[in-house]
């Protein structure tokens, strides 16, 4: 217990005992009684020779008395592990955000090369869409020539210059 803590109990003992003291005074007053000539207690005396050890015992019994019934009560074991538990996903997490930042500037830069080949002419933008569908091709693991077919003129057409970016073959020949 901390010197302000027994200054603040000592305050409070003496502010009681000087009030039980104006008290009778004032009862004496009020019965007209004439107050007896006596010697008063030296109360503040008394106080100190008794008050500070009195109350630093009590106030240490409290003190244990609490902390066992904090520290029973308690789950300190669990409450450590969801504390370590805890700060493990915040760092989980903060790893995540980076990931995320990482992710979200490569969609942007993505997104604005995106932007550009669509701003372009015609022929820019056809050129992309064939190589993202040969990317999708691929990714799909269809093969050039034996799946599909890049830029072959169609035999069977009425117009001779027909010939389409991509023609995949089915399982059927066609």
């Amino acid at each position: 217990m901390d010197a302000l803590t027994i200054a603040l109990l000592v305050c409070i003992l003496a502010s009681v005992i000087i009030n039980s003291v104006l008290q009778q005074r004032r009862h004496r007053e009020l019965q007209n009684l004439t107050p007896e000539i006596t010697e008063e207690p030296d109360y503040v005396g008394r106080f100190k020779e008794l008050g500070a050890g009195a109350l630093l015992e009590v106030i240490e019994q409290r003190k244990a008395t609490v902390e066992e019934a904090v520290l029973e009560a308690l789950p300190l074991d669990e409450i450590k592990q969801q504390n370590i538990d805890i700060i493990a996903k915040f760092e989980e997490l903060d790893e995540l955000t980076k990931e995320f930042k990482k992710d979200n500037e490569a969609t942007r830069t993505t997104t604005k090369g995106l932007s550009m080949a669509l701003s372009v002419g015609i022929g820019e933008r056809g050129n992309w869409g064939e190589s993202c569908f040969d990317d999708i091709l691929r990714m799909s693991q269809l093969v050039e020539d034996v799946n599909y077919l890049h830029d072959k003129p169609l035999t069977n057409s009425n117009n001779p210059k027909s010939r389409p970016d991509f023609t995949v073959m089915l399982a059927d020949g066609s």
